[in-house]
């Protein structure tokens, strides 16, 4: 059950790094916004959640395989 869990933090931690190393580029609509720095930090942390987000996903689903493959021996 550890690894599961440990593998989902993994997931997460590596999920936000990939989601921070590839910011999105500002949108033309961002601009058009009142305050256009503060619509693009909130796309960044949107763009980071939603990474970290997936590598949890993933590292949980990676763990719980690894759980299962360890039972059936």
């Amino acid at each position: 059950m550890n690894k599961a869990i440990g593998l989902g933090l993994v997931g997460a931690l590596v999920g936000a790094g990939v989601g921070f190393l590839t910011k999105p580029q500002p949108a033309l609509s961002m601009l058009a916004t009142a305050d256009p720095d503060a619509t693009y930090q909130s796309a960044i942390v949107s763009h980071i959640a939603i990474y970290a987000v997936v590598g949890l996903v993933v590292g949980a689903v990676l763990g719980a395989m690894t759980l299962l493959a360890g039972k059936a021996r």
